[in-house]
């Protein structure tokens, strides 16, 4: 039986080589077979499908993470608001920012108070606050 750490030591070595379809294969194999689920492992599947604009897997991969997990699931959160954000969707960007229940990063809130700066959007800042 293969353990969860090998499958992340391989995700990540897929994703380092940008092979997106290999480690979506990896992380299919793993869904079909763990034995405990590892929220790490979905991490780093949301992690290589935003970085490759993949947003409907990245959702699909978080999604039945809440369902096969109790998380946590804050690194996840904080991926998909970063993502949204660094394409000036401040509204989804909040809807994941809303999920982690007020615990997000102190930096990504500060990226968030920077792109409202930028954008000199006072009224965005404020909601925030």
């Amino acid at each position: 039986k293969t353990t969860n750490v090998s499958y992340r030591v391989m995700l990540h070595a897929l994703d380092r080589l940008n092979d997106i379809n290999g480690l979506k294969r990896c992380f299919e194999e793993w869904e079909s077979s763990y034995s405990s689920y590892d929220i790490w492992l979905a991490n780093v599947a949301i992690s290589a499908c935003l970085k490759n604009d993949m947003i409907v897997e990245a959702e699909s991969v978080l999604d039945e993470a809440i369902k096969r997990s109790e998380g946590p699931f804050f690194k996840a959160w904080d991926m998909f608001m970063m993502f949204f954000l660094k394409q000036h969707r401040v509204d989804s960007a909040f809807k994941y920012m809303e999920a982690a229940l007020g615990h997000p990063k102190s930096e990504s809130v500060d990226k968030v108070m920077k792109y409202f700066e930028e954008e000199k959007n006072v009224d965005g800042a404020e909601e925030l606050c």
